[in-house]
């Protein structure tokens, strides 16, 4: 759709809106990507949008949908401190609920930036949105690590979970006092730079595929997926443990190797 449709369509009121425009109008640029990775991102781009209408019909903003998916995966999480089957199979329907309700805060934002000809959403959801998902991974590990202790009566699982939710946190961190270092040195170019990434193979679509396929965060949803049907969490508890305390010793590496580069180039400007 072209600027000269969008604008006709903006003499249109919500109602007057067909499914078929505000889908068009609140499509963000990287669901194509998402409903060939997760079957799941397939279902919800198809429904979300019927959600979505009556979410902005009952004066919802995007934040306040965010808050919901929030407090609705939180909460659905303690089915997994119980450690059997049935609830595991019950908390991972609803936090699939979750995150489909989850599609509309985006498309919510959109909508709020097309009808007020803006290029980019607010900060503050910007910030939940992120926030939103680390969140859950800390709520979703601790009560794989309850639910584990509770079904085979063995403390390890916890100290497991609790050792990932710890890794997960400090490799925030990181990341966060790296951009305030930067920040509050007056090297904010440098923190823009880091943005910015040259291009590479991966700009080709079909590399990017399945550069994303294999990427952790795809792998992990796949395997917790089939170790939940197989009804092997715990394993998957204590494979992710060990995968992340690699990928978290990698991480303090490469941040190690990148602020020892940017030390270089300014002893050579």
């Amino acid at each position: 759709m072209d600027i000269k449709e969008l604008d006709e369509l903006r003499k249109k009121n919500l109602s007057e809106l067909t499914f078929s425009e505000l889908r068009k109008i609140v499509s963000g640029k990287g669901r194509d990507e998402e409903k060939r990775l997760y079957i799941h991102s397939r279902v919800a781009d198809k429904f979300s949008i019927y959600q979505t209408k009556l979410f902005l019909k009952l004066g919802l903003s995007a934040d306040a949908v965010s808050m919901i998916w929030i407090i609705l995966g939180v909460l659905s999480t303690a089915l997994l401190w119980f450690g059997t089957y049935w609830m595991n199979i019950l908390f991972y329907i609803i936090f699939l609920i979750a995150l489909f309700i989850d599609y509309s805060d985006g498309e919510i934002a959109r909508y709020w930036m097309w009808r007020k000809n803006r290029k980019k959403g607010t900060i503050r959801g910007l910030y939940i949105e992120n926030a939103s998902h680390s969140i859950m991974d800390v709520f979703i590990f601790l009560g794989i690590g309850i639910g584990a202790m509770n079904r085979f009566g063995e403390i390890y699982y916890v100290w497991a979970a609790i050792a990932l939710i710890i890794m997960i946190l400090f490799n925030q961190i990181f990341k966060l006092r790296e951009y305030e270092v930067l920040l509050v040195s007056d090297r904010l170019e440098k923190l823009k730079d880091m943005g910015k990434t040259p291009s590479s193979p991966l700009e080709k679509e079909s590399m990017r595929y399945i550069y994303n396929l294999f990427k952790p965060q795809t792998i992990l949803y796949s395997l917790f997926f089939w170790m939940l049907i197989l009804n092997v969490v715990n394993w998957f508890l204590l494979l992710t443990t060990f995968l992340f305390a690699i990928i978290f010793i990698k991480n303090l590496f490469v941040l190690s190797k990148r602020l020892k580069s940017l030390d270089k180039d300014e002893e050579k400007q």
